[in-house]
């Protein structure tokens, strides 16, 4: 897919984003810890300015867009103006999810599998054992497995037991053991 770039933002939408990742409503935050990290894979960013639009989370790499809909998106009138808004970033090339924040809450992981769904299948979430390998049965629970055993192998290799991660030591300059 050829490389496209984002509708320039003014000053003012940026300036206002900004402001915008300092609160979080609670939904946005359990949403936010499931995605943050690359966790499903790819990497997203909260409040990010889109032409004349803040969209709540935003994937580069798939070009997604999640919005997360909070009880003032029921109204008639709102609800206008997020098909207008939908509308327009479809046209520029993003793909919307809407998600409830009552669904975010009763049900975190159906609305994290639908943006899973969305994701192209990247190799980081491999990277970082989120997802196995194809031909391999293991998978790594923790963010960064390949890094934690390189750890390990060090340690071991230190004389460390079995498993055992090296003892970490602060080094300063001007002070030697």
């Amino acid at each position: 897919m050829p490389r496209t770039r984002r509708p320039k933002s003014s000053n003012v939408v940026k300036t206002r984003a900004r402001e915008l990742r300092r609160p979080m409503t609670p939904a946005e935050g359990l949403l936010w810890q499931r995605l943050r990290h690359r966790k499903l894979g790819a990497k997203f960013r909260r409040q990010v300015p889109i032409g004349p639009f803040i969209v709540d989370f935003y994937c580069h790499e798939a070009r997604l867009v999640v919005e997360v809909d909070g009880e003032a998106h029921a109204d008639e009138s709102q609800a206008a103006l997020d098909a207008a808004r939908t509308e327009w970033l479809e046209d520029e090339g993003y793909r919307v999810l809407r998600v409830r924040n009552d669904e975010l809450i009763g049900e975190i992981d159906s609305v994290t599998a639908r943006i899973q769904r969305e994701l192209p299948l990247s190799r980081s979430a491999e990277d970082y054992g989120y997802l196995k390998a194809e031909g391999n049965s293991e998978s790594h629970p923790s963010p960064a497995p390949r890094r934690l055993q390189s750890l390990e192998r060090s340690g071991r290799e230190r004389g460390g037991g079995e498993g055992e991660l090296p003892t970490p030591r602060l080094c300063l300059p001007g002070f030697d053991d």
